[in-house]
């Protein structure tokens, strides 16, 4: 009877044995093969032309009288006290010249409010600003695109040369034939 025991335990271990191999085999067949394959997957970039809006602007003409008559009548307030305010009158009276040189001479500045470069050069120019040919590129995306304008600040000179980044009073003066005086 002890044989007969140990050889139902044998054969018991047995179909344990074989039992656990096909099921280990079963989990294997199920289970996802985890080897990678790369395949390359062509792409093709379409261009989304940009729609151009027509839009009118109304170009209002002002003569150089009336410019100066407006000026004065805003600055007939001010009263010069020391020589530092005639000094910086003459200096922005300077800068004044060459902003209006620049644009009489066709020169163009794009800029974007959000950038820092921007502010800087227009900073430099102070109060004269109002006397450049500027355009900002978030008010006016129509005109940066139509100009090609990727980074700002861009000047762009008469002969379509480009500068771009902050330019110093030097080097536009240079490149224009306007003087800073």
């Amino acid at each position: 009877m002890k044989r007969n025991f140990f050889i139902f335990i044998f054969v018991l271990g047995i179909f344990v044995i074989l039992f656990l191999i096909i099921f280990y085999n079963k989990q294997k067949v199920n289970q996802p093969n985890f080897t990678f394959e790369t395949k390359e997957i062509p792409v093709q970039i379409e261009e989304i032309p940009i729609k151009e809006k027509n839009i009118d602007l109304e170009v209002k003409e002002i003569e150089p009288q009336e410019l100066e008559k407006n000026l004065n009548s805003k600055n007939t307030n001010r009263t010069i006290e020391s020589t530092s305010s005639l000094n910086s009158t003459s200096t922005s009276n300077s800068l004044d010249n060459f902003a209006k040189c620049l644009t009489e001479k066709g020169v163009e500045l794009y800029v974007s409010k959000t950038c820092p470069h921007c502010t800087k050069q227009k900073e430099m120019f102070g109060n004269s600003l109002l006397y450049l040919k500027y355009f900002d590129c978030l008010e006016n995306p129509e005109i940066c695109i139509k100009k090609s304008i990727e980074v700002v600040p861009t000047w762009i000179l008469p002969n379509g040369e480009r500068l771009l980044g902050v330019q110093s009073f030097e080097i536009l003066s240079q490149k224009t034939g306007c003087k800073l005086k």
